[in-house]
């Protein structure tokens, strides 16, 4: 005869040993772990058209740099007895002028004639002391036509085929030119003017016309001596190279003061021959 006890405990261990049993086997008692498993196929991409791809976003403006202003090319300084200035030619105008250099560049200047006398035409870079120029017109009405381009102080931007410009001293002008040449003596209206070449190598020197009695030519060079490089120049040695006689550059006095180009002129006429 089961006990009662023993008939309480009965359903108790039949559940055990079944869980036990299942373990075993590699079931799951989990319910939903017997359930079927449904593949769910991944979404495929519609391929894309020519015309559904999209563009590409658009880059952010980025604010441009103020770059520098061009630099004048040498070119543009160059004196080319006869032919140009810079841009300037036989043919140009005033109005050329603006165009090439921009009208705050361009005003009203004295031409210098020389024995005090002077003229009035059009300057160039005129608040700048290593660009200014000054120009005398053919036509000064019309403001057209440069007959002379004329440049004066103790430095400049502008310069010869050769390198000549304000500054340059007798001795180097003299080298360039391949050989001795002749200029006037000092103090007096035209005096330290170089007169005549002597058959050298630099363009358009101008020379002194006999017959006419006045200094002519495509490019005209005027020296003066250093007085501040020279402050102790003897006197006595000064007076042997004053007034309107011509001296060789090869004088020993001319060579020990060695004057500079303080006023250069180009003209657009024919050298006299």
């Amino acid at each position: 005869m089961i006990s009662v006890k023993t008939k309480l405990l009965l359903p108790c261990a039949i559940a055990v040993a079944t869980l036990a049993f299942l373990a075993g086997c590699g079931q799951s008692t989990d319910p939903s772990d017997n359930a079927p498993t449904l593949e769910v196929p991944e979404p495929k991409e519609a391929p894309m058209s020519a015309e559904s791809t999209p563009e590409p976003a658009p880059a952010p403006e980025i604010p441009a740099e103020p770059q520098p202003a061009p630099e004048t090319p040498a070119e543009d300084w160059r004196i080319v007895p006869g032919e140009r200035v810079g841009k300037i030619t036989a043919t140009s105008t005033e109005a050329d002028l603006i165009a090439a250099y921009g009208a705050e560049n361009v005003g009203d200047a004295r031409f210098d004639l020389g024995e005090g006398e002077f003229e009035m035409g059009t300057g160039l870079f005129l608040d700048d002391e290593i660009k200014a120029l000054r120009i005398r017109w053919a036509d000064g009405e019309k403001k057209a036509r440069p007959s002379s381009i004329q440049w004066q102080g103790v430095k400049s931007v502008w310069k010869t085929v050769e390198g000549i410009s304000l500054g340059t001293s007798l001795t180097k002008v003299q080298e360039l030119n391949g050989k001795a040449f002749k200029l006037l003596g000092f103090d007096w209206d035209y005096g330290g003017t170089l007169s005549d070449s002597n058959g050298g190598a630099i363009v358009g020197l101008s020379r002194e016309d006999p017959e006419k009695g006045y200094i002519a030519g495509k490019l005209s060079l005027v020296f003066q001596p250093d007085y501040d490089g020279k402050p102790d120049f003897p006197e006595e040695k000064y007076a042997q190279v004053r007034g309107g006689s011509e001296f060789s550059s090869d004088h020993p006095v001319m060579q020990e003061l060695n004057p500079l180009v303080y006023s250069m002129t180009v003209s657009f006429s024919e050298p006299i021959e």
